[in-house]
C-alpha cells in the first residue's frame, strides 16, 4: 500500500511545493517509484510545475473535499511520469472549502483510499495556512514533513505547526507520524545556528541531518518542471536534495 507523505508549514515561502515536486522526481526517476502529487494549495504552484504548462484536464484537488466522490480523473500525462491531482491557480473552487463544516477535512482520505493499492508514495503539497485544506492534507498523511526557513519567526511557525500536527493524531488520524524537520535555505552564518539550537530547544522537534542550502539551481529547476539534476550547474543542488530524501525514506522505514 502506497505511502502518503505531506509536506506542511503554516507559513509560505518555506520550499514545500519545490520539496514536493523535487521529491516525486526523485523517487520516480531514481527510485523508479510510482508517485501521485497532491496539490491541495490553491495557488497551483506545484501542478503548474508538474504540467509544464499543460491545460490541467483532470479532477481538481477540491473535489477530494467532496463526500462520496464518484469519479477521480487522474492526470497522467505530465512529462517525467508523475501523475497528479492538482490545483488549477487561484481557483475559488480550493478556497471556498474554507467556509465549509470542519467535518469536511475526513473526505480526502475516504476518497483516495482507493487509489494507495495503485502507487508507491503518494505526496501532498498543503497549503501555507491553517484551515480546511491543510488539515484535510494531514488526516489523509500517514508522514509529514515541515519545510522551514531559519527566519525570525521560524520558531513560532514551527511551534504552531506541531501543535496542529498533535492535534490531528489526537482527533482525526492517529496513524499520523511526524518525520521531522526539513531546513531550507541553510548557512553557517551565527545568527542561523542560533536559531536552529533555539528551535530544537523550544519545540523538541526532530531536524533532519540533511540540510539544504540557497541554491539557485533548485528554484529554476522547479519553476521549469524539471529534475534538478537536469539543470545546468545543478550536481551540487540535486546532493543535498538526495541526501534529504534518502533520509526521509530512512526515518520512513525506521518507523515503520
Amino acid at each position: 500500500m502506497g505511502k502518503v507523505i505531506a509536506f506542511a508549514n503554516q507559513k509560505g515561502g518555506v520550499g514545500k511545493s519545490t520539496l514536493t515536486v523535487q521529491a516525486a522526481f526523485y523517487l520516480r526517476k531514481h527510485r523508479k517509484k510510482k508517485v501521485l502529487v497532491i496539490d491541495i494549495d490553491s495557488q497551483g504552484n506545484t501542478t503548474e510545475s508538474l504540467t509544464q504548462g499543460q491545460p490541467y484536464t483532470a479532477t481538481s484537488s477540491a473535489a477530494l473535499f467532496e463526500p462520496n466522490l464518484e469519479e477521480l480523473g487522474i492526470f497522467d500525462d505530465t512529462p517525467y511520469g508523475v501523475d497528479l491531482i492538482g490545483s488549477e491557480p487561484n481557483s475559488n473552487e480550493g478556497y471556498d472549502i474554507e467556509s465549509r463544516e470542519l467535518d469536511v477535512i475526513r473526505n480526502p482520505a475516504a476518497n483516495i483510499q482507493a487509489l494507495k493499492d495503485a502507487y508507491d508514495y503518494i505526496l501532498v503539497d498543503c497549503p501555507p495556512s491553517l484551515g480546511r485544506k491543510l488539515l484535510g492534507g494531514l488526516v489523509m498523511a500517514d508522514y509529514v514533513i515541515c519545510p522551514i526557513k531559519l527566519s525570525g519567526y521560524a520558531v513560532g511557525g514551527v511551534s504552531g505547526m506541531v501543535n496542529t500536527i498533535r492535534a490531528v493524531q489526537q482527533n482525526f488520524n492517529p496513524s499520523l507520524k511526524f518525520l521531522g524537520v526539513v531546513v531550507n535555505e541553510y548557512d553557517d552564518s551565527a545568527s542561523a545556528k542560533s536559531t536552529l539550537q533555539y528551535l530544537v530547544s523550544e519545540t523538541n522537534c526532530d531536524i533532519f541531518n540533511s540540510k539544504l542550502r540557497h541554491r539557485a539551481p533548485i528554484d529554476a529547476a522547479t519553476t521549469m518542471g524539471i529534475p534538478v539534476d537536469e539543470i545546468r550547474n545543478g550536481k551540487r543542488s540535486y546532493e543535498e536534495l538526495e541526501a534529504v530524501y534518502k533520509e526521509m525514506l530512512a526515518r520512513i522505514k525506521k518507523i515503520g
